[in-house]
């Protein structure tokens, strides 16, 4: 989180005597689903633990046990629309590709449905590159500027990554990153970051293969830097006015391109800040990315 994380929070709650709602029940929603985790979180004060991604049926019986009786009509759905009760089996896990460091046993325990298992899987391989770029952007400012809050966010939200779909040991060293920095041990940052870079981009081609991912196709080479340059204008005008289609549509006609490394890099943050729906993230990203290739001689 920003500035506290979710026990703090909690404290700060429970401690404010003004609070209207101190006796409200509060669920530890985290994506730390570690052995302990549940027993951690109850012991610092939450009324319950519940594990991302989000099961529609465990957060529905969370709500149940938690609402009072009186609040709660249950409504049955007209004939056409009723579900049909069926016991879906554990699917066989040993026939997915392997995958090294990821436990599919640990991500079934949280994702028991095998749509669900799949879209966090492409979700987590489409999110690599740019969350590594994030990250080492963070990791800049603490070389230049000792600043390390961003560096702990962006990092905590990787190990969430990781931890969702059970790959452990990238989880493990993010965490260890995200303590030090919320610690202030700088050492210990700069002896593992690239370590962890290095691990966490690997799995850029270890996804390969795996629900039906397959290695990017090469891009051409961008040739024309006065149509990028518009085209990014035209997508820092639709974030600006949160047209969420159309600023989808420019950087996917923008992303389809290969950058030089210094541009590629921008244009992956561009990229994550128009899916983080950040307008001031695209505006600066944008025009320094149109800055990097107004700066650049036109092929011919």
């Amino acid at each position: 989180m920003p500035e506290m994380d979710g026990i703090e929070t909690l404290q700060r709650i429970k401690e404010d005597p003004e609070n209207l709602c101190g006796n409200i029940p509060v669920i530890a929603l985290t994506a730390n689903a570690i052995s302990g985790a549940k027993e951690k979180y109850m012991e610092s004060g939450f009324d319950d633990y519940l594990s991302k991604p989000i099961v529609s049926a465990k957060l529905e019986k969370m709500l149940r046990d938690f609402l009072p009786e009186e609040l709660i009509k249950n409504k049955e759905l007209a004939d056409d629309m009723q579900q049909p009760e069926t016991t879906e089996a554990v699917p066989d896990l040993e026939q997915l590709p392997m995958v090294e460091g990821l436990d599919w046993n640990y991500a079934w325990m949280h994702l028991t449905d095998m749509d669900l298992l799949q879209n966090t899987v492409v979700s987590f391989y489409e999110q690599i590159p740019a969350a590594a770029e994030k990250l080492s952007a963070c990791y800049q400012d603490i070389c230049t500027m000792g600043e390390l809050q961003p560096y702990r966010i962006q990092v905590h939200t990787m190990k969430s990554l990781a931890a969702s779909l059970g790959i452990i040991p990238l989880a493990g060293m993010a965490k260890i990153l995200e303590d030090a920095a919320r610690k202030e041990q700088q050492e210990t940052i700069h002896s593992l970051h690239q370590i962890f870079i290095t691990e966490w981009n690997s799995y850029k081609e270890k996804m390969i293969g795996v629900f039906g991912i397959e290695a990017p196709e090469e891009k051409a080479e961008a040739e024309d830097n006065s149509m990028i340059c518009a085209l990014l204008e035209m997508l820092r005008i639709a974030m600006q006015g949160m047209n969420i289609d159309e600023a989808d549509e420019k950087m996917k006609m923008i992303y389809a391109y290969r950058y030089k490394d210094d541009v590629q890099k921008n244009m992956e943050l561009l990229k994550s800040a128009v899916e983080d729906l950040d307008p001031e993230q695209v505006e600066m990203y944008a025009q320094t990315i149109i800055n990097q290739l107004s700066g650049q001689k036109e092929s011919v």
